[in-house]
């Protein structure tokens, strides 16, 4: 599984850190929405955070229960609109993988028969 792939023109970027400094917006923005609406911030969560420019694409979306997907994609519709498909027709896959949500499936009823 591919986590980060960098090019040339990576050395240009002054913020090395920024995985570290998204996470922990993204961490803030959970919580602040949490308090706001009395929920506990486990429970805050967003479907997708899209950021569009001439330079490149950006999206954040769900891919588990635990798990954000960052990807940054070339600025076009096709492709941006591709990698958004492809993340939702494969993230069955990974809530197979996912241990929090095998827990949630391990522990509820059966269904009754009869």
């Amino acid at each position: 599984m591919v986590t980060h792939v960098t090019r040339g023109v990576e050395a240009e970027n002054p913020y090395t850190d920024r995985f570290e400094r998204i996470s922990s917006i993204l961490k803030t923005h959970k919580q602040s929405i949490a308090k706001h609406i009395g929920i506990p911030a486990g429970s805050a969560n967003f479907t997708e955070l899209q950021i569009k420019t001439g330079r490149f694409m950006f999206f954040i979306t769900r891919l588990t229960d635990n798990t954000n997907l960052a990807v940054v994609v070339p600025p076009s519709e096709q492709v941006f609109n591709v990698a958004r498909l492809n993340i939702r027709l494969v993230r069955w896959k990974f809530d197979e993988l996912d241990i929090a949500t095998k827990k949630k499936v391990e522990a509820a009823p059966a269904p009754a028969t009869g």
